[in-house]
């Protein structure tokens, strides 16, 4: 096992453990509520792939995870090293983070003069904190999510139109694994690459892995 899977897998078991474009709302002061529908996207496994936790790490490109420097946030949000940030054109995602993953959820904001305003918030459960949750147009978020109940399974994935109504969580093809942790990052516009992690003899096992491509309708859903 790579000296990374083994720096990470303690913080991973950890969190794991741990977890027990819209409109503002114009009286609450919060992003509309979207209510979930069912992908009809499909799923390919690929069984060749080597795809690797490395692979799906965005948090090492400071140019999408830093607030830009010319940015003054207002003085109610607070970012340090315990928030994950990612910033898409003018459009900021951040949370508290806690090793690995993102206990809290996370809010979409979009940056004006020195205001936010929230056009997305996720509070369902728990997330990924490293993968990169916009799409390469920005138009769209996807990421992992279960809720915290400090069990293995129960993963789905949410993709998000950030300029419509339309969230969509996405059911999991079958795997005879169940799956301990979840990588899921954009391929492209119209794709997702994922890969599963299962567990061997109670534990997190890098070497029970499963990858897919998820490819979305070419029309939205109904």
């Amino acid at each position: 096992m790579k000296k990374y899977h083994l720096i990470l897998l303690p913080a991973l078991l950890a969190c794991l453990l741990l977890c027990a474009c819209g409109t503002q709302d114009q009286e609450t002061g919060n992003p509309p509520e979207k209510t979930p529908g069912e992908s009809k996207g499909t799923w390919t496994q690929v069984t060749d792939a080597e795809w690797t936790m490395e692979d799906y790490d965005a948090t090492t490109n400071k140019d999408i995870t830093q607030v830009p420097e010319d940015w003054t946030l207002p003085q109610d949000v607070e970012i340090d090293s315990f928030t994950r940030v990612e910033v898409c054109g003018d459009l900021i995602l951040y949370g508290p983070t806690y090793e690995t993953a993102m206990m809290e959820g996370f809010t979409v904001a979009r940056y004006a003069d020195g205001t936010l305003t929230p056009i997305y918030t996720f509070d369902e459960g728990m997330t990924d904190s490293w993968q990169s949750f916009f799409s390469p147009d920005g138009k769209h978020i996807a990421f992992p999510w279960k809720i915290s109940d400090g069990k293995p399974g129960g993963w789905q994935i949410r993709v998000v139109d950030l300029e419509g109504d339309l969230e969509e969580d996405v059911a999991l093809p079958q795997w005879e694994n169940e799956i301990s942790i979840l990588f899921v990052k954009w391929y492209d516009d119209t794709n997702l690459q994922v890969t599963a992690w299962g567990i061997e003899n109670g534990n997190i096992s890098p070497e029970e892995t499963a990858h897919w491509i998820y490819t979305f309708p070419t029309e939205p859903s109904e």
